[in-house]
């Protein structure tokens, strides 16, 4: 694959992960509707999105696994989008 177009697709994952956090920056608000153990656990996968470039580094872009929220939802649009 030429490197152009390994860093365009480095670019849509950091992309999608930037959504996703995004998409979930409610539930680290004060007075979010969830319970402290909740908010834990969705603090923890929020950071497991902000680490996924450095941990995965070695991998293609397509083989980058994004985590299960804490409301079981797996991302996969990417995958999709790039196959």
């Amino acid at each position: 694959m030429p490197v152009n177009i390994i860093l365009n697709t480095w670019i849509k994952v950091k992309a999608e992960r930037n959504y996703l956090l995004s998409q979930s920056d409610w539930t680290q608000l004060l007075d979010a509707p969830l319970l402290k153990e909740e908010q834990l656990k969705w603090k923890e996968f929020r950071q497991t999105l902000r680490d996924l470039p450095q941990v995965q580094a070695d991998k293609k872009p397509i083989d980058v696994i994004f985590p299960t929220d804490p409301d079981g939802k797996v991302f996969d649009k990417l995958k999709s989008e790039l196959v």
